[in-house]
């Protein structure tokens, strides 16, 4: 028990408060360190992926967000509409590389998330892989792209959006309502249909069949019946088309490969059309990323 517990002698008067105790008050009335302010610049946001390795270093990953407040952030769409979009993907040297690759309909889907989702992870691949719940693959080399939309959202992706099942439909009607019939996109584009849509591409990759190979797509819809080949292409379609494939949630949110919190970021889904270079971008600053203890 603490020393202003103990019983008082009768010789002396009780105090009206407790007497002080310079360690104990100096505790009690420390304020909490003041909140950092959010980056301003492509160059702020480098100087934050520095502190966020020494803190990666000494505390390991650490969510910045529980499961319940990413949540929250998904259904207030507050991620969408940050300053900061974060953009990982394999090293390209290809001078006229786009932040995605570049349907033959000039389309470019760009899956990402806001920088402050992703700060904490640093520049580490392995993790960013982890908590974006993609593949990595440790013989490649990876980047990631910081994307500066500006003050007023104006410089980039004004029509991004989080990838929820609800706000898939428009994107899914607008950019493939002229190929498949309007209702089986409907159909095939909830979380229903996903579960049988991952055991079809589970089968599809088990026969040895590569997803953006179009005769192997028509390979394998052939061998199902009519109603579901239907629903398969046309979902397989959104996949190669606009994105979302077999591990996607519809919540939102991506899966967490690993650590403390179910999810692990809020996604962001832009949808440029024929959008400049990387390398013409003012607004883009290009991160390499190396894994803990790499050189």
């Amino acid at each position: 028990m603490g020393a202003n517990s103990k019983k008082h002698s009768s010789t002396r008067p009780v105090p009206l408060a407790p007497e002080a105790n310079n360690s104990s008050a100096s505790s009690n009335t420390e304020k909490p360190p003041a909140k950092k302010a959010p980056p301003q610049t492509l160059d702020d946001c480098a100087h934050c992926l520095k502190d966020a390795r020494e803190r990666l270093i000494t505390a390991g990953y650490q969510a910045k967000y529980t499961d319940e407040q990413q949540l929250a952030k998904v259904k207030n769409n507050e991620v969408s509409q940050e300053r900061f979009l974060v953009s990982f993907q394999t090293k390209n040297i290809d001078p006229d590389a786009k932040l995605a690759y570049q349907r033959d309909s000039k389309l470019v889907p760009i899956w990402a998330t806001s920088f402050d989702q992703l700060e904490n992870a640093d520049t580490d691949p392995k993790l960013i892989a982890d908590i974006l719940g993609t593949p990595y693959d440790p013989s490649k080399d990876y980047v990631l792209h910081i994307i500066d939309r500006g003050e007023k959202g104006d410089l980039f992706g004004q029509n991004t959006l989080i990838p929820t099942w609800d706000n898939m439909q428009e994107p899914t009607q607008k950019y493939l309502g002229g190929k498949h019939d309007s209702a089986v996109l409907s159909e095939v584009m909830t979380p229903e249909y996903q579960k049988q849509y991952a055991k079809h591409i589970d089968t599809f990759k088990d026969a040895g069949l590569n997803e953006f190979n179009a005769d192997h797509q028509k390979f394998y819809a052939e061998s199902l019946s009519s109603g579901e080949e239907k629903n398969f292409l046309a979902r397989h379609n959104v996949r190669t088309e606009i994105g979302a494939n077999s591990e996607f949630t519809g919540n939102g949110l991506t899966q967490f490969r690993q650590g403390s919190t179910h999810y692990g970021v809020v996604e962001t889904l832009t949808l440029e059309n024929n959008p400049k270079s990387i390398s013409e971008m003012e607004n883009v600053k290009t991160i390499i990323l190396k894994p803990r203890g790499g050189v």
